[in-house]
């Protein structure tokens, strides 16, 4: 992830819904309410932070604090292998667990969810699951194994 990406993940994914709501220019104070006061704003923060600092040599140590952090504070675990496009979303920031998975443009993530990946002892590898662009994963659904999700597509339990 380079800087560059990173920053607009940020400028999208954090600032973009206050700035949406106001109508102007946001100053220190608002930009510091989205990062660390709002708990969706401030999940979606943290794992934009721990994800671009894995990436830097010498980083991956922040990140893991950060990834301590997100697991500690909202009870949510995102592997630091795990690829995530622009649009995150996270409403009700609790109980997330998200594997090394591939997932697309635009993902929306409820509370009890579950991404994860299934380890095949007989074939040796590790099965992830893809998920496409504008997916939303509602409360207490999961997707295990070797999935692809298509686009536009809704999950519920």
């Amino acid at each position: 992830m380079t800087k560059d990406y990173y920053k607009q993940c940020i400028a999208m994914e954090v600032y973009a819904p206050l700035k949406k709501h106001t109508n102007r220019k946001l100053n220190f104070i608002d930009k510091f309410r989205c990062k660390y006061l709002s708990p969706e704003l401030n999940a979606v923060y943290l794992i934009r932070r721990m994800l671009y600092l894995n990436t830097l040599t010498g980083g991956g140590f922040f990140a893991r604090l950060i990834h301590t952090w997100l697991v500690r504070r909202y009870g949510i675990f995102v592997s630091l292998r795990c690829q995530i496009d622009i649009g995150l979303r996270i409403y009700h920031p609790t109980s997330i667990v998200i594997t090394s998975a591939i997932i697309g443009k635009n993902f929306t993530i409820f509370q009890n969810c579950t991404v994860g990946q299934k380890f095949s002892g007989e074939k040796g590898y590790n099965m992830t699951p893809h998920i496409g662009d504008n997916c939303t994963m509602y409360a207490s659904s999961s997707i295990i194994g070797d999935v692809q999700v298509a686009d536009n597509v809704t999950l519920g339990a």
